[in-house]
């Protein structure tokens, strides 16, 4: 349609609008131009510090524990969270991946060592992650968000609300595990509160004989008071009250200037009836001290196989005061281990080179009639003739075992077993199969040093070691070199199948494991594949027995703020005469066992300094 008779002006219009736009387009394009350097770097920026996140992530969960600058246990004195360390120290060279350390140790699948199957391993992900990292320049990995803080009337509102929601029948058995001084830590980050959650789900239910999982449920909306039903966990009375017996950060409040706090801890008291046990204790030390012996045996044991509930307590062998050993366990679980070796249903493994055992290991799989699984290892010493394996494949000695001038004489070993839940159980033993807390250092050790030492503890180490369930064994090195004829030689092949069909049964109960451990730790894991993350129990007990408390751990712990302690030790003659004052210097700290030591633990007489009262 022509509109030019309509409209004589629009070719006029139209002339002059195309030059007009001509001429602005050319001053708009100009100033773009000049806007996108700018806009470039923004973007490349952003970029830059989501990577660097996301390296610092990979780093943390697969080098941090053992390169965190001067004085790590790996003897380097990098720090792997800090860039400039690594530069300084030639593990990064940036823009160059091929020539940085770190790359190249995770490349080659030097790091994390082989020798310790308990660490996770960066996946191919990771690794080209790292390697984009290197290549973007290295850029500094971004500080942790500071979040709002989470305060003691926080905590105990939540703890109420909680159990005013409830019917009045199932408030009694409601218990809270707490992580609000953890999140108020600055030098605690999103990733570690994570594991920790991960970690009190996993705790729990590993010292749970009910056939259901049981997943904590937060309560509060920062997520740090975590509701557990103790009844669903099969515990009774007696086993919070074994628990916060032992538990040293218990406190009242009615000294505190706040009067409301008082108020709503009494309301919290008598919505519970008659239980005047604290009703909370904090998450992490039941991860690191409830998985340890005494609390780990006496829960999971003591106060649950009936025999040992009936059997008098022993005060003269504290590391035993029940008396069990072995067969106590294999009685509550179906096993028959001797007939079971004598008629050749079992599996066993052994061999001269393990990840736990400097010496000679063998390990057996049992049926149990639940349909489970039970393991046990035999473990040496160096001087133990009747060690070797290839001349004594036939042991223990048991008076119904025709094979005894081939028994081996072992000294002691470990036990893993299925729960009701699908989550593993631990005990260790001496050689004559009594309990005790801790492997002979001269026979088998932690490097990591999860217990707070490299002894291996039952719980708490076996649970890290484990971290994925079964560790697939190196191979049998008996059925091929045992010296045995005749009847004894068809005996050691009924014990000792060929490798692949032994792996199977490693493999089938490792994924038993896997499903329950999955299903527990749900609610927490995020996008993460559970079993490619650190090992959580193991991760939390480690950062709470091994790393020094600073002035911000001290000051979360206190529910106060950083400058108020600093203030209060320069003040306070009380808190100077019990060794505070060393937090104040640079990179001072005081270790975890003295905070938690004495009757009255060091932490509730400064806690009453700063108005609260031990309980």
């Amino acid at each position: 349609m022509d509109t030019s008779a309509r409209y004589p002006c629009t070719d006029l219009f139209r002339t002059f609008n195309c030059e007009y736009l001509m001429k602005t387009s050319l001053f708009v394009s100009a100033a773009f131009l000049l806007l996108l350097p700018c806009q470039a770097d923004e973007e490349t920026a952003t970029g830059n510090d989501d990577l660097a996140k996301e390296a610092g992530l990979i780093l943390r969960r697969n080098c941090a524990r053992c390169h965190k600058g001067k004085g790590s246990e790996s003897g380097y004195a990098f720090n792997v969270m800090d860039i400039e360390s690594l530069t300084e120290e030639g593990m990064v060279v940036a823009e160059d991946h091929e020539n940085s350390s770190v790359w190249e140790a995770m490349y080659s699948g030097r790091m994390p060592p082989r020798n310790r199957p308990q660490l996770p391993k960066p996946s191919p992900e990771d690794v080209d992650k790292i390697k984009e990292w290197i290549q973007a320049g290295a850029p500094p990995i971004p500080p942790a968000v500071r979040r709002p803080r989470a305060t003691l009337k926080d905590q105990l509102l939540a703890m109420r609300s909680h159990l005013q929601s409830l019917r009045r029948e199932d408030r009694r058995n409601i218990r809270y595990f707490t992580m609000s001084h953890l999140h108020n830590d600055l030098t605690i980050d999103d990733e570690q509160l994570k594991t920790t959650r991960l970690a009190l789900s996993k705790a729990v239910n590993s010292l749970s004989w009910e056939a259901l999982l049981v997943k904590p449920k937060a309560v509060d909306e920062k997520q740090v008071v975590y509701a557990v039903d103790i009844d669903k966990l099969g515990w009774g009375r007696e086993h919070w009250l074994t628990l916060t017996q032992a538990y040293p950060y218990a406190l009242s409040y009615g000294a505190v200037d706040d009067d409301e706090l008082d108020e709503i801890d009494e309301d919290i008291q008598d919505l519970r009836g008659s239980d005047r046990t604290p009703v909370a204790v904090r998450a992490d030390w039941l991860v690191a001290v409830a998985t340890k012996p005494p609390l780990y045996y006496s829960l999971l044991y003591d106060l649950k196989l009936p025999d040992l509930v009936a059997r008098r307590a022993d005060n003269r062998d504290p590391a035993n005061p029940k008396r069990m050993t072995d067969l106590d366990l294999e009685i509550y679980l179906g096993v028959d281990a001797a007939a079971n070796i004598r008629l050749g249903k079992v599996v066993r493994c052994g061999f001269t080179e393990s990840g736990v055992s400097g010496q000679n290991r063998l390990i057996e799989r049992h049926n149990m009639k639940s349909g489970g699984f039970y393991w046990k290892s035999y473990d040496f010493l160096s001087a133990n003739r009747r060690a070797i394996l290839s001349e004594f494949p036939l042991g223990p000695e048991t008076p119904n075992n025709e094979f005894n001038d081939l028994a081996f004489e072992h000294d002691g070993g470990e036990i893993i077993f299925n729960l009701p839940n699908g989550m593993q159980g631990y005990l260790l033993i001496d050689g004559k199969g009594n309990r005790i807390d801790a492997g002979p250092i001269e026979v088998v050790a932690d490097s990591l040093r999860t217990s707070g030492n490299e002894q291996i503890f039952a719980g708490v180490s076996c649970i890290a070691c484990h971290r994925n369930g079964m560790i697939e064994a190196p191979n049998d090195e008996v059925r091929k070199f045992s010296g045995a004829v005749a009847d004894a030689r068809d005996q050691v092949r009924r014990l000792y199948p060929e490798d692949d069909e032994f792996r199977e049964w490693v493999s089938r109960d490792t994924q038993l494991f896997q499903r329950a451990l999955v299903e527990a730790t749900s609610p927490f894991v995020g996008e993460d594949d559970i079993t490619d993350l650190p090992e959580p129990v193991g991760e939390v007990a480690r950062r709470y027995h091994l790393e020094s408390m600073t002035l911000e751990t001290v000051a979360a712990e206190l529910f106060v703020a950083p400058k108020r302690l600093r203030a209060a030790i320069d003040t306070d003659p009380r808190l100077k005469s019990m060794g505070l004052r060393i937090l104040l210097r640079d990179g001072g700290g005081i270790k975890r066992g003295a905070w938690e030591s004495g009757a009255t633990s060091m932490f509730q007489l400064v806690a009453r300094q700063f108005g609260f009262d031990p309980k």
